[in-house]
């Protein structure tokens, strides 16, 4: 089937101007590799399979940067792009893309559910209608790490065409591929004085209903996967996520020193691994790779993260009772005086000491409900500069981080909010 970004005439009564969503992105004191490498490593975390016992899969992710020099493949992206399309985007002010080259960013998610949902009803509530149709909309619920429904907007940024293709494999049709692309703009094209809808399907369309569907015939998907080198087959559970004409052609390096800084966290509990070429960051190479890309401050950091996990330390974690949160300080009608001396030493002689603290989150639904933080304490006295990291679920949190080290001394400090209730809560309550 032949495959087409098409823009459709906006009618008029649809509001014009600007896209905020795009906007708010812009706005963040990160780099647009940054951003999206944190929402798009964000999204395959949440979107894990669940095993019987309620653990859940290894992520497994594959991001390699393609220079696309076949003819018949640089001919099956310039049908998709042709010069029409092109006029679209290039009327947007500020834009003036020319194919000259060929790339595309192309990152491959195993070890998840891929796109589930209707893929034929854009009111659906599953994966498939929230990604593709809705904006600022997301059924993610419980102690996922996004819920706001917008980060898939940073796909769109990082291509200069504005587009991301995917090819699934979901686990609720797992002999089925099916293809999808999309274009966002900043703002509705305007061409011979007529606006257009400032997005565009790349798509097989259900004529009676004009909804956008996905290709699913084998040509069409032989065709793509060969253009963009991808061997995702049925009954490989993920999606391959194609972003032609990326914005910036990040160095492999830059790509290990974005995921790192965005994910230590995830990445050192064993949750996700992620292959940039041929190197792959894991529990066991991410310490190396640190010092190797980063620098030895943030690798010895990391080091007390993972050391954070010992047997040793998780049996010695110190529970406070709940009326912790009333006291500025610990004094002996929450702990002994004894586990207290026995906090003080261990924290003085340089060992990782661990509270669980226990907080009632007031919830409108279902009224007072107990959870927990974790907070873990090394005095390092040798280091050149304290480091805190203030983890919610899979994100670190970077901001919260702050009022730890204002503390005096010089230490390494870890706070986990793990648990779903408090999660949650601190979920809802962070800015988009």
């Amino acid at each position: 089937m032949d495959m087409k970004l098409t823009f459709n005439k906006l009618p008029n009564d649809d509001p014009r101007g600007d896209n905020t969503v795009m906007a708010n992105f812009k706005d963040e004191n990160l780099s647009l590799l940054d951003i999206f490498i944190r929402e798009f490593l964000q999204n395959a975390l949440d979107n894990r399979i669940e095993l019987d016992n309620g653990e859940y899969q290894i992520t497994n992710i594959k991001i390699n940067f393609l220079e696309i020099e076949n003819q018949s493949s640089k001919n099956f992206i310039n049908n998709i792009f042709d010069p029409s399309a092109l006029s679209y985007i290039n009327s947007i002010e500020g834009e003036y893309f020319e194919n000259e080259s060929f790339s595309a960013l192309v990152l491959e998610e195993n070890n998840t559910r891929g796109i589930n949902g209707k893929r034929n009803n854009s009111d659906d509530n599953g994966n498939w209608a929230k990604f593709w149709h809705a904006q600022s909309s997301s059924n993610k619920r419980g102690n996922k790490n996004g819920s706001a429904g917008q980060g898939k907007i940073s796909y769109h940024m990082m291509s200069s065409v504005y587009s991301v293709f995917g090819l699934t494999n979901p686990t609720d049709s797992p002999s089925k591929l099916y293809l999808m692309g999309k274009c966002i703009l900043p703002s509705n094209p305007v061409v011979d004085d007529q606006s257009y809808k400032p997005h565009a399907f790349i798509s097989n369309i259900e004529l009676e209903n004009n909804q956008p569907i996905p290709f699913d015939d084998d040509i069409t998907i032989k065709d793509f996967s060969e253009t963009f080198s991808l061997d995702r087959k049925p009954g490989n559970s993920g999606t391959s996520w194609v972003i032609p004409y990326p914005r910036i052609q990040p160095s492999e390096s830059e790509i290990i020193k974005s995921t790192i800084q965005g994910y230590f966290y995830s990445i050192i509990m064993k949750k996700l691994t992620v292959k940039v070429g041929n190197q792959l960051i894991n529990d066991e190479t991410i310490i190396e790779l640190t010092e190797k890309y980063i620098g030895k401050s943030e690798s010895e950091f990391y080091k007390f993260i993972q050391n954070t996990q010992e047997n040793d330390i998780v049996l010695s974690r110190q529970r406070l009772p709940q009326k912790w949160s009333t006291k500025t300080k610990i004094p002996d009608d929450i702990l002994s005086q004894d586990k207290i001396d026995q906090l003080r030493s261990n924290y003085s002689n340089g060992n990782i000491v661990c509270l669980r603290l226990p907080i009632t989150i007031n919830s409108k639904k279902d009224g007072n409900v107990t959870s927990f933080f974790d907070v873990f304490l090394q005095n390092r006295p040798d280091v050149e500069e304290s480091r805190a990291a203030f983890v919610r679920t899979d994100l670190v949190i970077s901001k919260e981080s702050d009022f730890l080290l204002r503390q005096l001394g010089k230490f390494h400090a870890l706070v986990v909010a793990d648990d779903e209730v408090i999660a949650t809560f601190l979920a809802h309550s962070e800015e988009p």
